[in-house]
């Protein structure tokens, strides 16, 4: 009797002590997943603190302008009457008529910003300077005298015009103002001149000047007159000169070989070359 009595508090106790393990391993567990619980509760909390990252919209492409097509400017006298100044898209197309007098109107040139012509017109009696608006409109007289003024060239930055006037018995290359104030004289010769053409970078002006009866050389000065120097040098005509954009080349017609050819050479005269194509009047493309 008294040894199976043992035998069941043994047996009580060895329950009392699993029963307390598993509680107590019970109770950690519940610990560790309260713990968790709140790692968790606290992480979602930080994460909802946080700010969310603004999203910068894409900004939209801008429109690109429509480009204004290359002009070109000419005189003609098509309509069979006196010669008038027109002005067409750089692919023949759009023809537009700009003047309208009852005498002529020629030789015009763009202002370095295109929005205004100068041109030659002897609509007031004698050829004189006058400069209109880009679509043919406002149309002022620039010079007024006795004498013939034309041939207008504007220099790079529009502020002045050069042009050929006979006001003192001969051709000679003037200059003045864009609004025709300050005209002032930079070439005294006895010799005739058809063509006057700004360097593009402002520093030089070139000209044609007669020699003989049909011997035309070329010269070059500095943009106030001084420095004048002869470029071409032989029997024959070289003239109606152009500067190339970079202000290093200059073509030109000759026809020393001859028919009119188109030449190039140097800016200082050296290293003249025919193209080998006829033609006269070249331009070089700005």
């Amino acid at each position: 009797m008294l040894r199976s009595k043992k035998r069941y508090l043994g047996a009580l106790c060895v329950a009392s002590c699993i029963v307390m393990f598993a509680a107590a391993c019970g109770s950690s567990d519940n610990n560790g997943g309260t713990e968790a619980a709140e790692s968790t509760t606290a992480n979602e909390t930080q994460e909802a603190a946080e700010p969310t990252p603004t999203t910068v919209p894409t900004p939209k492409p801008e429109p690109t302008p429509t480009p204004v097509p290359d002009q070109i400017a000419f005189q003609s006298d098509r309509d069979g009457g006196d010669f008038e100044i027109f002005v067409m898209d750089a692919d023949g197309t759009n023809v537009r008529q700009l003047t309208e007098s009852d005498d002529y109107d020629g030789t015009p040139s763009w202002s370095p910003d295109g929005e205004q012509i100068a041109f030659g017109s002897r609509r007031s009696g004698v050829t004189e300077v006058f400069v209109m608006d880009a679509d043919g409109t406002n149309v002022r007289q620039l010079t007024d005298n006795d004498d013939y003024d034309g041939v207008p060239s504007w220099s790079p930055r529009g502020r002045q015009i050069a042009f050929l006037s006979d006001r003192d018995g001969d051709n000679e290359v003037f200059v003045m103002d864009s609004d025709g104030s300050d005209v002032r004289q930079l070439t005294v010769n006895d010799d005739y001149k058809l063509a006057v053409s700004w360097s593009p970078d402002g520093k030089q002006i070139v000209f044609d000047n007669k020699k003989d009866y049909d011997e035309y050389e070329i010269f070059a000065m500095d943009a106030d007159g001084a420095n004048v120097r002869q470029l071409t040098d032989n029997d024959d005509y070289d003239g109606v000169p152009s500067w190339s954009p970079d202000s290093e080349r200059i073509t030109f017609a000759s026809d020393r070989f001859g028919d009119d050819e188109i030449f190039v050479m140097d800016a200082d005269g050296s290293n003249a070359i025919s193209t080998g194509q006829r033609g006269i009047h070249p331009v070089y493309r700005p």
